[in-house]
């Protein structure tokens, strides 16, 4: 028997159209197809999807949401992954394997209003939107023909940008950017992270990055002496020393300054580890912010 196709259905909160989603794939499509749904958060299932769902024979009432994050980091991998609503694609983790990525783009229902009948009606009619794109996605997938012609289109497609993240210590921020980097935009960008010393992996950015579900433990703390045979496009220092303290790189190599405070610094006079670790994670999110935003914006400063 072949394999089945897995498809990943993903939008912000896994409470509406993804379960839906799930729910019509499995149904139509079950000889063929293996289906999941996730959320880059979880939330409460939606009623009135609960309800519309019932009245086409469904039950999803009983389903549990769950994040994308949880899921990847099971070591899942998916032919398709297909999102349904309007959030930000480079959120989404980059799966292993050769993965196809789809938008649908349905409105929220979140944002229905009106009468609890005027808000079913709405629902219902999402519902249906849900179901025949689901039955159109059955006649049409066919992941082998699609990944021969994106592959041919990458060809003409220029290669992953190598980037460098440099601080000090490579023990904290150059470390969780390039943890992001890998986690959000591996698809994209090398990346690579060094320090003017080499200090020792942050234990607390390896927490708090395993809380946003990237693993860092495995990265190291090193020098640019490490990283010599490397020719880089971009060197991005994320700390007032390391920008004053960067050397020469030789050929094109792009180098700019992104300043994010420094944790371990900020958390020096904290009275509890809860107290501390909420420094690094306002930083862990800003340098995420950051790099969601590549490599757009590297040509932008």
């Amino acid at each position: 028997m072949a394999e089945k196709i897995k498809v990943l259905f993903v939008c912000k909160y896994n409470s509406c159209r993804t379960q839906m989603a799930e729910a019509f794939l499995k149904k139509y499509g079950a000889d063929r197809f293996e289906a999941e749904s996730a959320g880059l958060e979880t939330g409460d299932l939606n009623p009135y999807a609960i309800a519309v769902m019932e009245s086409k024979g469904l039950d999803i009432s009983h389903n549990k949401s769950k994040t994308v994050f949880e899921l990847f980091k099971e070591g899942r991998y998916y032919d398709y992954v297909i999102s349904v609503c309007s959030y930000d694609d480079s959120e989404c983790p980059v799966f292993p394997g050769r993965t196809i990525r789809k938008n649908w783009n349905l409105p929220d229902p979140a944002s229905f209003d009106g009468t609890d009948d005027e808000i079913l009606e709405k629902t219902a009619l999402l519902c249906s939107d849900i179901e025949h794109l689901v039955l159109e996605f059955i006649a049409t997938a066919n992941p082998a023909g699609e990944i021969f012609a994106e592959s041919t289109q990458r060809f003409r497609k220029m290669p992953r940008l190598k980037v460098l993240f440099l601080c000090t210590g490579n023990s904290c921020r150059s470390q969780m950017a390039e943890g992001w980097a890998r986690f959000l935009k591996n698809n994209q960008i090398e990346a690579y992270s060094a320090g003017i010393r080499a200090q020792g992996l942050n234990p607390n950015a390896v927490k708090v990055m395993a809380e946003a579900g990237v693993d860092i433990s495995r990265q190291t703390s090193k020098t640019l002496d490490a990283l010599s045979g490397i020719t880089f496009d971009y060197v991005v220092t994320v700390c007032g020393h390391a920008h004053g303290s960067c050397p020469v790189f030789p050929g094109g190599v792009r180098v700019l300054h992104v300043p994010f405070d420094d944790p371990p610094h900020l958390a020096a006079d904290a009275k509890t580890e809860e107290e501390a670790l909420s420094h690094y994670r306002r930083v862990r999110d800003k340098i995420k912010e950051f790099v969601l935003k590549m490599p757009e914006n590297l040509t932008e400063r």
